[in-house]
């Protein structure tokens, strides 16, 4: 094994490798470090003789990380992460190194519902940092935290890894949506009952609605299911039709689709945790501890 000095490294070769992981494009990795193309050409040639790997291999989408560099990824990002604390004292500091990305796992009831918020929040705030959104639910969460793949999760529970930090934020609940003004009136057990359902799960069988009308010896009748919430709009459509879903998500999808109304769900249905949650050692990351309490903003307001 050759030995290497670590003097001849230049720091910058990390930065550009973590841009390159996170792009997976070699040109807007160039245009976001400021460089030309082939000065991250050739950064990445010097990365694959330091580290005796191709790291990234070339696909028709762009550049795919070698298993090497998933292993190097978090390892490379911690490191950069400790250099750019130490330039937060330095005045005016426009150094390229405080440019970061925080990657937020949420699934898509969560993003809908505060999303927006919290991305325009942290660019009024923190212009330094860029919010990148992955597809998670409660059930993977952990996982992703574990293997590096988002840095933050907003999810309904599902954090037990001692090695992760939890915090619960607010209680969550449920509510409607329906079609048409008269349907949102009165909506007892029994009308409720009478309209066409639509279905969000995940295993698109049965969801927390129906485990509970199981419980009073009732049942439902579902026209469609889609694990998407962001389908509603295109799904909800005739009159005597309607949705259960989250409060948040169901208020902001009424916000943006007027066509579609708001109103409480005639079943009592638990209320249920959202969960803040991110890898205990990124707890003295101070770009990892502003968003969060962005999002701590964001998400205790819509109470």
């Amino acid at each position: 094994m050759n030995e290497i000095n670590i003097a001849q490294i230049d720091l910058n070769l990390l930065k550009c490798f973590e841009v390159l992981y996170e792009e997976q494009n070699a040109s807007r990795a160039a245009e976001r470090l400021g460089i030309t193309q082939s000065a991250v050409s050739a950064s990445l040639r010097r990365l694959r003789d330091i580290y005796q790997d191709p790291l990234f291999q070339r696909t028709g989408r762009g550049l795919a990380p070698t298993t090497k560099a998933h292993a190097l990824k978090p390892l490379v990002s911690n490191a950069l992460n400790i250099f750019r604390e130490t330039l937060l004292s330095l005045p005016d500091n426009t150094n390229t190194l405080q440019q970061r990305i925080i990657t937020l796992g949420m699934s898509d009831d969560f993003e809908i519902a505060f999303a927006q918020e919290i991305i325009q929040q942290v660019r009024l705030k923190f212009p330094h940092y860029r919010i990148v959104i992955k597809q998670t639910y409660m059930h993977i969460i952990a996982e992703m935290l574990v293997k590096h793949n988002v840095d933050i999760g907003v999810t309904s529970g599902g954090i037990y890894y001692h090695s992760l930090y939890r915090e619960l934020m607010v209680l969550g609940d449920y509510s409607c949506l329906v079609t048409h003004p008269e349907d949102a009136v009165d909506l007892t057990l029994e009308k409720f009952l009478g309209f066409e359902h639509l279905l969000i799960s995940n295993t698109a069988q049965i969801g927390i609605v129906d485990e509970h009308l199981t419980k009073l010896n009732k049942t439902r009748y579902i026209f469609a299911s889609t694990s998407h919430f962001a389908a509603i709009p295109w799904l909800l459509k005739r009159k005597g039709t309607v949705c259960t879903l989250p409060t948040h998500a169901a208020r902001k999808i009424s916000e943006i689709v007027p066509s579609l109304i708001y109103t409480k769900c005639p079943i009592s249905i638990p209320t249920y945790p959202m969960v803040l949650s991110c890898r205990k050692t990124s707890l003295k990351d101070k770009a990892i501890l502003d968003v969060q309490e962005v999002i701590r903003s964001v998400i205790n307001s819509y109470k």
